[in-house]
């Protein structure tokens, strides 16, 4: 039993633990750029007001190209799915461990 436990669920528990903070690392950088990049959109807008006609052929530009970033990010967050896996890997070595301390 003893092997077992060293063994086996402890493997299984790295397992999920490695898996669960890789997927929080990918749910939090790729809501950092929907944020950061989604907050840029106001600040060229109101730069093109304030600085005229050079500034809004390059805005819209600017505009369309981060926008098109910001929905392949969301895309890729809804296709992934880090959030859920984060929470469900957690829970699963949260599971294992209370399973391996019954059995000490």
């Amino acid at each position: 039993m003893k092997d077992y436990l060293e063994n086996r669920l402890k493997d299984q528990r790295e397992w999920y633990r490695r898996n669960a903070n890789a997927n929080k690392k990918m749910f939090f950088n790729y809501q950092t750029v929907i944020i950061f990049l989604g907050a840029t959109i106001p600040i060229i807008v109101v730069l093109e007001n304030a600085f005229g006609p050079l500034m809004m052929k390059w805005g819209s530009i600017a505009t369309a190209i981060i926008a098109a970033v910001i929905s392949i990010y969301a895309g890729l967050d809804k296709l992934k799915q880090p959030q859920p896996n984060w929470f469900n890997y957690r829970a699963n070595e949260e599971m294992i461990k209370k399973e391996e301390w019954c059995y000490k």
